[in-house]
């Protein structure tokens, strides 16, 4: 009889469907400190990483449920940033590697959410019920091993619980109304802060307070490039102020120049 380890949540129905299969189920949502003799592992809103020399223990790889279409949305609250990047929604199962949902692809379902009939709640569960849908219809398939993995494709999205902003009403607020509101006071802060970049070129910004907010209207002015929100990071990784007459040539359309390769 196989021997499972579930890093998930206790009322799963993944949990009663592996016990009807015959399976020994060791359930956890608490930090690993050591792997336990099992034949495979599987993860659905677990919040700890599990190391690799834990991982390497293990006679299969593990597998994780994540309750986004990566490579989109890796990381943090998936659910949130779909809807404020504009990001597919959907479900994924992959294989665990020490990157933070990095592993090949093993299952995925898109899904589409109406943000203005939904609160952010209501999305979760809905993804987490996918999600658990989507590994059940395929249960044989995984214990047997037949599930073919295939490798992430393309940049994708990262996001650290750090990042997650603040809104009124939280996880039971208006998807629509919440983001809308999200982006404009994104926006009215950029423009206090690009508006002191463009009146003196020179001026250094402060990489504490400037530097989310410049990443945020990066990513969002079509007239930026996407590489130029990565600069922002590399230019602030040891606190040294941003190259501002560059970023104002980009407000004024004057950057790249035009052999410039657009990404």
């Amino acid at each position: 009889m196989p021997r499972l380890l579930f890093c998930g949540y206790p009322d799963s129905a993944i949990l009663p469907a592996l016990e009807k299969k015959g399976v020994e189920v060791l359930q956890t949502m608490e930090p690993l400190t050591e792997m336990p003799e099992v034949d495979g592992l599987v993860s659905f809103g677990y919040p700890h990483l599990i190391p690799g020399h834990q991982l390497a223990r293990l006679p299969r790889k593990g597998v994780n449920l994540h309750i986004s279409m990566l490579p989109w949305n890796r990381g943090r609250h998936p659910n949130f940033w779909a809807f404020h990047d504009g990001t597919p929604h959907g479900v994924t199962l992959h294989e665990i590697e020490p990157g933070l949902d990095t592993g090949a692809l093993l299952l995925q379902r898109g899904i589409t959410l109406d943000p203005e009939r939904l609160t952010f709640r209501k999305a979760w569960v809905r993804l987490l019920r996918e999600a658990e849908d989507l590994f059940l219809e395929h249960l044989d398939a995984y214990l047997d091993g037949q599930l073919v993995a295939k490798p992430q494709g393309g940049p994708g999205s990262y996001h650290r619980s750090a990042q997650l902003p603040e809104w009124a009403g939280g996880w039971d607020a208006n998807i629509a109304e919440a983001i809308a509101g999200l982006h404009r006071q994104a926006s009215e802060d950029a423009a206090r802060v690009l508006g002191v970049l463009l009146a003196d070129p020179a001026c250094s910004l402060d990489p504490v307070r400037d530097k989310a907010i410049l990443r945020r209207a990066l990513l969002a002015d079509p007239r930026m490039l996407r590489a130029m929100a990565d600069d922002v990071d590399k230019r602030w990784t040891d606190g040294m102020p941003l190259d501002a007459t560059r970023m104002a040539a980009i407000l004024r359309g004057t950057w790249p120049p035009p052999s410039a390769k657009m990404d």
